[in-house]
């Protein structure tokens, strides 16, 4: 009975997931490699049927169908490559450990800090720039921090946090759909002009998955000192977020830090005037170290939860 219980947590999606996390965390691909890295493919195949001047119509159309078709074949595809794989865990393993991104993202904000630390402020923008669209040229010390904190816990939600969130619920298929939805995403930004119509679609996806993951990470978050204070203040203000599940997110972590993050910001020369989040103190630079490790180990309690869940629900039922 022991061995069998051995055998079915060893076999349960949780312990694949953990893995997957540790090998990302400690041996990480280089970053050429990854998926979102690798999207330029999807900027192109987007010009191809988003050219400038087209009707707003056809833009949204293109920017619909595109999208569906594209997870359309990637279903299709993993259905077919799952009757060939001998080891599916092994596959599932590799998959996540392929898409997850989290040691890059640590790595840079790390980096940041430090230069800012020096007030390098180029040296800080220019790796900043592959983290947020932003025009940086204009952003000083306390800024470049607000925009390292905001472009660094979102991707980290998003690459990190979420896709292990919908692998647990829905499976392989699941987070690949969610990685090929944010790749889109992410490519076809609504920031940009060229994007705003065509991208309107899997904007909207990506929005509306972005909630159940999110209502995880908040239940750790609020745990933190100052947790309950920065949801309080969240509450009041991601409703004027253009995207209320980031603006839930960054509003929590600026209010339980008790630091402003948002405001005006510029995308291609222009001006958005997004609300602020969270308190009136402009955040120094170990706040990116503070609110990165906040985010890690709030993303571990759930990586680790579900297994022992898992475990506890063997030995009831095997009892």
């Amino acid at each position: 009975m022991n061995s069998f219980l051995l055998n079915q947590v060893i076999a349960s999606p949780a312990v694949s997931l953990l893995v997957a996390v540790l090998m990302e965390a400690w041996l990480p691909l280089p970053r050429r490699l990854k998926p979102f890295h690798q999207a330029r493919w999807l900027m192109e195949l987007a010009g191809r049927v988003n050219k400038p001047g087209y009707p707003v119509e056809q833009q949204r159309l293109a920017g619909t169908l595109l999208p569906i078709l594209m997870l359309a074949l990637l279903l299709v595809f993993l259905i077919a490559l799952s009757n060939l794989i001998i080891y599916p865990q092994i596959f599932e393993i590799l998959i996540l450990y392929w898409v997850m991104e989290s040691n890059w993202l640590r790595r840079s904000a790390r980096t940041i800090e430090q230069l800012l630390n020096k007030n390098e402020l180029q040296s800080a923008r220019f790796i900043l720039d592959e983290l947020s669209l932003r025009n940086k040229g204009e952003l000083d010390r306390p800024h470049l921090v607000m925009a390292t904190i905001e472009s660094v816990s979102l991707r980290l939600f998003n690459h990190w946090f979420a896709v292990a969130f919908w692998y647990l619920l829905t499976g392989i298929y699941g987070a690949l759909s969610w990685a090929l939805l944010l790749s889109m995403s992410e490519s076809w930004n609504r920031k940009l002009v060229h994007y705003h119509h065509f991208g309107k679609l899997v904007s909207t996806l990506v929005r509306a998955l972005q909630f159940p993951p999110l209502v995880l990470l908040m239940i750790s978050l609020t745990l933190y000192r100052g947790g309950v204070r920065g949801f309080t203040i969240a509450l009041k203000q991601f409703r004027m977020w253009p995207s209320p599940a980031s603006g839930l997110l960054l509003g929590i972590l600026a209010g339980s830090f008790g630091i402003r993050l948002g405001g005006l910001r510029h995308y291609q020369k222009r001006r958005a005037n997004w609300p602020t989040l969270g308190t009136d103190t402009l955040p120094q630079p170990q706040y990116i170290g503070w609110v990165t490790g906040r985010l890690i180990i709030a993303g571990w309690l759930w990586y680790i939860v579900p297994l022992l869940l898992y475990i506890l629900y063997l030995l009831a039922l095997y009892e």
